[in-house]
């Protein structure tokens, strides 16, 4: 019989900064680790996916110096200056909606590492090799309900094996 595992997502407060994400991708790794010893695959699946993408996010903080890389809603700090009249063209509010993915490899690209990933991955077979196990990955796993037990495990260790590649650049 599968135990049920409660664990506490909320938030007492907003993310801020590189550290506090990459504190959040350290917890949702854990929180698959136990979803997947309560038989509960698909969830550990998705959730672990979201742990490599938040320490993609974080590194783009430290890349583009962001302090806050989910304001996104606050138009004062996030807007740069432009004129009236552009503003009256474009939806100037929409210049962080490439931030805004759960795209590895958009990721990657605004992350800075682009570069030394394609590296690692031609010259790096178990780094290649885990690449194409969570490249698989997108947030519309949320709906999926077939994930065994050996994928969600072969997943969460590729995953694992990418974040200790890319904490290296934190």
């Amino acid at each position: 019989m599968n135990k049920i595992i409660f664990i506490n997502f909320v938030q007492t407060k907003e993310l801020k900064t590189e550290v506090e994400i990459i504190s959040l991708s350290e917890n949702k790794l854990k929180a698959a680790e136990y979803l997947i010893q309560g038989g509960f695959f698909d969830d550990a699946y998705y959730l672990g996916g979201y742990a490599f993408e938040l320490l993609l996010k974080a590194k783009i903080c430290k890349t583009l110096l962001l302090p806050d890389f989910f304001d996104f809603e606050n138009s004062k700090s996030r807007r740069l200056p432009v004129s009236k009249v552009k503003r009256q063209r474009e939806n100037v509010d929409n210049l962080y909606k490439p931030f805004k993915v759960h795209d590895y490899e958009q990721l990657l690209i605004l992350s800075g590492l682009y570069n030394e990933f394609m590296k690692n991955i031609t010259t790096n077979n178990i780094f290649n090799s885990d690449w194409s196990v969570i490249s698989k990955w997108d947030e519309q796993l949320r709906y999926s309900n077939n994930t065994t037990k050996g994928d969600v495990e072969s997943f969460i260790q590729s995953v694992k094996n990418m974040t200790l590649w890319l904490r290296q650049y934190l």
